[in-house]
């Protein structure tokens, strides 16, 4: 089910979902969709801008972590997280 972020909107619904990628080390579309209760095509446009943003890797299906944990992004992909709250 819902964790607040569809009440907090998409900007912090990618922030979650690049957390839970992280922990997890991978994700499926299917299964991100259940977790953010969204639609499937709203997580495909979600890994798309964190893929460009290069905050996670897109594969078949899914994503998979691009760091081995949050505490290790480079500063550039940091600057990318809540650039709306900065």
């Amino acid at each position: 089910m819902s964790h607040s972020a569809t009440v907090a909107g998409p900007d912090r619904r990618r922030e979650n979902i690049v957390a839970y990628v992280t922990r997890h080390g991978t994700a499926r579309v299917e299964e991100l969709a259940r977790h953010f209760d969204v639609s499937q095509m709203t997580v495909h446009r979600d890994l798309d801008t964190l893929a460009a943003d290069h905050l996670l890797e897109r594969v078949r299906g899914g994503a998979r972590s691009v760091s081995p944990s949050m505490s290790e992004l480079a500063v550039g992909q940091r600057r990318q997280l809540r650039r709306d709250t900065k």
